[in-house]
């Protein structure tokens, strides 16, 4: 039997970042992390230092819908496993407006869970055989690594 267990493949592409960039799904998530850091920075007194890391729960970009399944990012990310937002750069000035320069890095893998192969097992017969691999066999899937760099700003 042959399995490959050695650790995933990583994936980046600059025109992949591009299109998550501009996607609904990114920019909201993204104006979610900047609504969490205000509401952080307010009970700071606008002292970033102050501010631990943000905790995002279970919000995280998701890539599914109409426009992203007949654009590509359905099929290429759909959901995510997490999200590191590193703070580059930040400046409050006097008036409590603060800008942030923040570096978004995106993890997925392209797996497959149990209600993927449910799901899609009907419309290919290859998706309950990926699943198989990957569950049964130890084939590990490709490691998908999207890097944004974006500028947040508010207002306290």
């Amino acid at each position: 039997m042959r399995t490959n267990t050695a650790p995933s493949t990583v994936f980046e592409n600059p025109v992949l970042n591009q299109k998550v960039e501009y996607s609904a799904a990114f920019v909201n998530f993204l104006k979610l992390f900047g609504n969490r850091l205000k509401d952080r920075l307010i009970g700071k007194q606008g002292n970033i230092n102050d501010v631990s890391e943000i905790d995002m729960g279970k919000a995280r970009p998701i890539f599914n819908g109409f426009f992203n399944m007949t654009n590509g990012l359905q099929i290429l990310i759909n959901d995510t496993e997490y999200t590191e937002i590193e703070l580059d750069e930040f400046h409050l000035d006097i008036n409590g407006k603060w800008t942030a320069d923040v570096t978004v890095v995106i993890y997925d893998h392209f797996g497959l869970d149990k209600l993927d192969a449910l799901v899609y097992q009907n419309k290919h017969h290859g998706f309950a055989d990926w699943w198989l691999l990957q569950h049964t066999r130890g084939f590990v899937p490709y490691t998908t690594k999207i890097t944004v760099r974006k500028k947040i700003s508010g207002h306290l």
